[in-house]
This record gives structure tokens, C-alpha cells and sequence, in this order.
């Protein structure tokens, strides 16, 4: 027997969401050997099937049938929420009991028709007009035994409180994001679902500086000004806060050797979070606007990115001994270089650091420098990307994201192909972004906006 395999790749998202699909055609006998011509001809019969589905579920001309939900919920403003095990096209929504205006699938706003994969949570959100509810959905039916390839879907946009930073908690399965509300003693805590977690912090805001999960703890350490302080999810309290030197800019957690490092416009500060003590603090570089801790399997760093200074100044440390192992000055000392979050390629041992000089819009390159040891060019640059929107940045995969400016009048998020670099430039609902945070249930990348917009953008690897 002599297997053959049809690989299709294109530009289209599954149902599933994966990129492209195999198809493997097995053909009988012990030495039969497909002649190229024919194995074209086959590749092209596949693909104008496809397309004739992929036409026939735009044409809506699928068979439909409905399903009806009864429910019994108070009148007014409010939710209906039920599951729904069908794989299928959500066509429409209906009832004469609410005036829905929001429907949301697995945690995601969506627009109809939409793409149910099985077992999908549904809520309902609207103005309910009757006690007793009556709700008819109109689907067509998908096979559920392989996905059927779709058009990327849209860019999906929802309305929330004003955004200043935050992450993704695997312990509570949802993003975290801290508020603003533009008074300078007043912050929140809230999630994606815009449930208030904590409505206030010791009347404080907080600022710009990037949040992370603290896995032993099952906390995120909030900064403002120079104080910073432990939030812990299994009893929703805070921990005590520590005073630091100077203004906290950043945060890189080392889950090697589970401490924190807190970048300030004093130095570097090294955190226990099991403790919630300060174990060590290093005036030598000033101004750490952005920190990544990287462990590449033979070495342990730390990268600085330095912004408010002249010249710029980039380091990577040892992360153990904070001893310096090399420095990069990409600015003269006429004017600032802004710098973006470092993001490490673990595939490809490489840095790529954003950076910019145009702050109204953030147009500007990213550096691509070497860490691999064994590599000729090791610690040296080796490539930049130019024309990118250079702040912001967010390492997913193979995919690198950047922004434009939080004060330019347009949003655009630049997106890096790695190792091609080829860069793609998406245009956003809305300006003043201010933080990426990776989804990886929703595999989507949610673009916060100090105005309180966020924009999933789904995430192709």
C-alpha cells in the first residue's frame, strides 16, 4: 500500500481554528505511484469542493432547522444563559420575551451568523420584557467530523471600563485588568466580563506599568507611584504593600527561581513574592521602563529596556548576578529612543526589541539581536525591521505585535512573521491602546484601550 498526502494551505480559519487542512488519500496495491499531473488534478478536484461548500454556507444555502429556549428570568436589564451541544451556524436569535442586545459565545461578543463547535455556553444580554422567556435560534448544520474551512473571522470589539493594564490568570480562566478611572485616588480591578473585582486600592490609580501572574502565590503584584502591593485570587485580598525607590515603571517574573524583578526610575528592585519581601536592590541602570526575564535552557537573562534617558540604552544582565553581559546604544545623545517591551523567540535564541522616536504616532523599527551562545553572531544584531508601529509589543508563537501611539489619532497594531519578518498592519476601531494580553482559550489577542475599548484579535500561529 502506497500513501498519499494532499497538503492545502491557505489563508483560511477552520472551525477549529486551525490554518490550512491535510487531506490523505490512501491508495491499494504495493507499488502504485501517482503521476504528478494526476496528483494536481486530484489537489485541484479537492479544493473546488471546498470552495463549493465554503460558497454554498455564504449562500446560506444549507438547510436550517430551530431549536427553542424557555427561560424564566426577571424583568428589566439582564442576562439569559444556556448551553447549547449542536455544531452548527448560529443564523439568528429571536424572541418577542427580550430585546437582546449582546450575544456572547464561550466569553466572546459575536456577531450572526456565527460558528458553534459543540457543547458552546450561550448568553443572552438585553432588556427583558416578559417573566417567561421564549427563544428560537435558527442554525444550519456542520459535520461534526472535520472542520470546514472559513474566512478569517472579523475583528470583534466591546465596550468596558478604561484599561491601564493587566493579564491573563490561569487560576480564575479569564483576563484581569486593572482600571483607571482618571482620578488620581481612585483604581479598580475588574475582569473581561466587566465583573468589578476590587473597586478600590488604597485610593490609588494606577499607572501604565505592565501587571503579571504570580503563580506560587496565585497573585499580581498592582504598582503605583512607588508602591507596590500583592493581590491574591483564593481569598480576593490584598497583602501588604512595599515602598520602593523612585516611580515603578515594569515587571518580569522569574518562575525558575520564583522572584520578581521591578523596574523603577531609581533601579532595580528583586522581589519574593512568597515572602512578599524586598531581597535585593541595584541602582546601576536607572529608568527600566521595560524588563524581560528570558531563560534560553543553557542561560538565565535579564534584558532592560531603558526609556526617559539620552541616549538609550538598552542591557541584558545575567538575571543571577545582574552582572552586565553586553549593551546596545541605538540613539545619539541629540534625542530619546522610546523602547517597547523586549520579546524573546525561544524557536530562534533571538531578542527583538521595538523601538521609536516619533511619539504621535510610534512609527519606527524593531532590532533583532542573537543570544544564542553557540551562534557566531552571539549578542550581536542581526537584522532590523523597519516601518513598524513600534510600541506595545506582545510575543505570541510566531507572531510578534506592536501599536501605534496611545496619542496618535489612528490605531494600528503591526503584526511580525517570524523568522520571515514580512509585516502585516491592522487597522483598529480605536485609538489610545495601552496593553496586549494573550487569551489562550479564545487563542485571540485582546487590544485594551485606556478609553475602555477592548478588540480581540484572533491569533494565527
Amino acid at each position: 500500500m502506497v500513501k498519499h498526502e494532499f497538503t492545502f494551505y491557505d489563508n483560511s480559519l477552520s472551525v477549529d481554528g486551525q490554518i490550512g487542512q491535510k487531506t490523505e488519500i490512501i491508495v491499494p496495491g504495493t507499488d502504485i505511484i501517482i503521476p504528478d499531473e494526476l496528483a494536481i488534478d486530484i489537489t485541484q478536484a479537492i479544493n473546488d469542493t471546498k470552495d463549493a461548500a465554503i460558497a454554498a454556507i455564504h449562500n446560506n444555502s444549507l438547510p436550517n432547522y430551530t431549536v427553542t429556549i424557555t427561560a424564566s428570568s426577571s424583568i428589566g436589564y439582564s442576562t439569559i444563559s444556556f448551553i447549547l451541544p449542536d455544531i452548527a451556524i448560529l443564523r439568528s436569535v429571536q424572541s418577542s420575551d427580550i430585546d437582546i442586545t449582546t450575544v456572547i459565545i464561550n466569553n466572546s461578543n459575536v456577531s450572526l451568523p456565527c460558528y458553534l463547535t459543540g457543547n458552546s455556553t450561550i448568553i443572552l444580554v438585553g432588556n427583558i420584557i416578559h417573566s417567561q422567556q421564549l427563544i428560537t435560534l435558527t442554525l444550519s448544520p456542520l459535520p461534526s467530523n472535520r472542520s470546514i474551512q472559513l474566512p478569517n473571522p472579523a475583528i470583534t470589539t466591546y465596550l468596558t471600563y478604561p484599561i491601564a493594564s493587566g493579564c491573563w490568570v490561569p487560576t480564575e480562566s479569564k483576563i484581569v485588568l486593572l482600571g483607571y478611572s482618571g482620578n488620581t485616588n481612585y483604581g479598580y480591578i475588574f475582569d473581561q466580563y466587566n465583573n468589578y473585582i476590587s473597586t478600590n486600592l488604597y485610593n490609588v490609580s494606577f499607572g501604565y506599568t505592565p501587571v503579571q501572574y504570580i503563580p506560587i502565590n496565585n497573585c499580581i503584584y498592582i504598582t503605583n507611584g512607588s508602591q507596590i502591593v500583592p493581590y491574591y485570587f483564593a481569598t480576593k485580598s490584598y497583602g501588604l504593600p512595599l515602598t520602593l525607590s523612585g516611580t515603578i515603571y515594569s515587571q518580569s517574573y522569574n518562575a525558575d527561581d520564583n522572584i520578581l524583578y521591578v523596574g523603577t526610575s531609581t533601579g532595580l528592585y528583586i522581589i519574593n513574592p512568597a515572602n512578599n519581601n524586598i531581597i535585593n536592590y541595584n541602582s546601576t541602570y536607572t529608568y527600566c521602563s521595560y524588563l524581560a526575564y528570558i531563560n534560553t535552557g543553557t542561560q538565565k537573562l535579564l534584558v532592560i529596556a531603558r526609556n526617559h534617558i539620552s541616549p538609550s540604552n538598552p542591557v541584558i544582565l545575567n538575571a543571577t548576578t545582574l552582572q552586565l553581559i553586553a549593551s546596545y546604544d541605538y540613539a545619539s545623545a541629540s534625542y530619546n529612543i522610546y523602547t517597547a517591551q523586549p520579546c524573546y523567540h525561544a524557536a530562534t535564541q533571538r531578542i527583538y526589541l521595538s523601538m521609536y522616536k516619533n511619539i504621535t504616532n510610534a512609527m519606527g523599527h524593531i532590532k533583532v539581536i542573537d543570544i544564542n551562545p553557540s551562534s557566531s553572531t552571539y549578542l550581536q544584531l542581526i537584522g532590523t525591521i523597519n516601518n513598524v508601529y513600534a510600541r506595545w509589543a506582545l510575543l505570541v508563537g510566531d507572531r510578534l505585535y506592536t501599536s501605534s501611539s496611545i496619542s496618535g489619532s489612528n490605531s494600528t497594531v503591526s503584526i511580525v512573521s517570524i523568522p520571515s519578518h514580512t509585516v502585516t498592519n491592522v487597522s483598529m476601531p480605536i485609538s489610545s491602546n495601552v496593553t496586549y494580553i494573550y487569551h489562550p482559550i479564545h487563542n485571540a489577542i485582546y487590544v485594551c484601550s485606556i478609553n475602555g475599548i477592548i478588540t480581540i484579535l484572533p491569533h494565527h500561529a
